[in-house]
């Protein structure tokens, strides 16, 4: 009978943490995707609207080769991005990590403080820099690099630029926490 007061009352503190994160997670992210992969399943009418009549042809629009194109071009720039970001976080967060704790702070504020703006609004002036009107052109044109404006916006350089600038804290700071807890004699040998 003890142990099942005990058990009890270990349990309730955790359910009254975890149950209501559960629920709001089942309502609002579990059962949204379910009735997602659910319409997948169904037919599209004439405007458009959902047909409730199974059937796969969804999917085999993957298969088009218009679609089957986007998508290879959608992993490719995800490939990219992370090995970008692997590449240019893991020194960012090694040099982190061997730096004081008081300037190390400050780095990692610098890291957070994008994440302080809508990721709309910083894509936003990556193209608003960019623009053919924009100061990076009117500074090239200024300077005698180029003769006219060139077009950056809407090309794969600049969706690369606007991912790893959103992406790279995402790799910099679980790198510089692994990095931190290294012990400086197994980096030694």
């Amino acid at each position: 009978m003890n142990k099942k007061n005990n058990i009890r009352r270990n349990t309730l503190p955790a359910l009254a943490m975890a149950g209501p994160v559960s629920l709001w997670m089942i309502l609002f992210v579990t059962l949204p995707m379910l009735y997602i992969i659910y319409i997948s399943f169904m037919s599209r009418g004439v405007f458009g609207d959902v047909v409730y009549e199974f059937s796969l042809k969804s999917y085999g629009t993957l298969l088009d080769a218009t679609y089957f194109k986007v998508i290879v071009k959608s992993i490719k720039a995800a490939l990219m991005t992370t090995v970008l970001c692997l590449l240019i976080g893991y020194p960012f967060a090694y040099y982190i990590a061997k730096k004081p704790k008081e300037v190390a702070s400050r780095l990692i504020m610098l890291i957070m403080i994008p994440f302080w703006t809508n990721s709309l609004m910083r894509l936003n002036s990556w193209l608003l820099l960019f623009q053919t009107s924009g100061p990076i052109n009117n500074f090239l044109v200024g300077t005698g690099f180029i003769d006219a404006p060139m077009s950056f916006v809407y090309t794969d350089g600049l969706v690369m630029v606007g991912m790893i600038t959103n992406m790279l804290p995402f790799a910099v700071l679980p790198m510089y926490s692994s990095i931190e807890k290294l012990s400086i004699s197994l980096l030694e040998a």
